[in-house]
């Protein structure tokens, strides 16, 4: 009580000041950091540049909110940057999940450039977009290298190229080899159609590139894990859109 009152004598207690946010020059490089570590790991394996670029200045956005205390911050990208070396997928980054609800995750987004030697799209506060926009770039990006992996196995489905494909200057997958039967791709293969059933989706999203129809060849693939695994992403897809649907997105 003493202590207290000593506390209130001066009128109005001593709080502490809030904690200052993170600097501009602090964000651009933990964006750096988390685009590196996606490159770097399974997730970014043969996907551009430019959209891992895009996925991580995404995914500090919405760490950094309406400005984290840089101490929170900190803690939260140290904690991203290491979920992001070990994910399997983009989408382990990806916050709307279906368990949230369609749109229950909202990521502010630089608008998707024309050129992958575009300038490093870094935080911003000014230009953001619902993370719908960068959803149907990052199910073509799965997709394509999903189809890559299986390629290398030579046991290949019968899916055109994506526009997000891994020409280019993309990135070539860990453990590259020839590949042929090697059950270990094929398990990655697998384990990267996991998360597209967890995944939120819309119609535009299905329909871009499409992802819909390319994911349901895959139920026909020889390999049974890797059809039991699209059939499962089939079957959560359609679910969640309408039952009359346009013919771009039926599967």
């Amino acid at each position: 009580m003493l202590a207290s009152g000593r506390r209130g004598a001066g009128g109005g207690g001593s709080s502490s000041p809030p904690a200052p946010p993170p600097d501009m020059s602090t964000r651009m490089t933990a964006t750096s950091k988390l685009a590196a570590a996606l490159a770097a790991g399974q997730a970014g394996c043969g996907v551009e540049p430019s959209l891992l670029q895009q996925l991580a200045a995404a995914a500090e956005a919405s760490v950094y909110g309406d400005g984290l205390p840089r101490q929170q911050y900190t803690s939260r990208m140290a904690g991203l940057i290491s979920r992001a070396k070990v994910a399997v997928s983009l989408l382990a980054l990806h916050p709307t999940q279906q368990q949230g609800g369609i749109g229950s995750g909202c990521l502010a987004v630089p608008p998707p450039s024309s050129s992958s030697s575009a300038p490093f799209p870094g935080p911003t506060s000014s230009s953001s977009v619902s993370v719908a926009a960068l959803l149907p770039l990052l199910l073509q990006a799965e997709l394509s290298a999903i189809e890559s992996l299986l390629k290398r196995t030579g046991l290949a489905s019968n899916a055109p190229p994506a526009a997000a494909s891994t020409q280019g200057d993309a990135p070539s997958c860990s453990g590259d080899s020839n590949g042929a039967g090697d059950p270990s791709i094929t398990a990655l293969a697998t384990a990267r159609l996991g998360p597209l059933a967890d995944v939120a989706v819309t119609v535009g999203a299905v329909a871009a590139g499409e992802v819909g129809r390319r994911v349901s060849k895959l139920r026909k693939h020889v390999n049974p894990e890797v059809a039991e695994a699209a059939r499962r992403v089939v079957a959560s897809w359609k679910r969640q859109l309408p039952e009359k649907q346009p013919p771009e997105t039926q599967m």
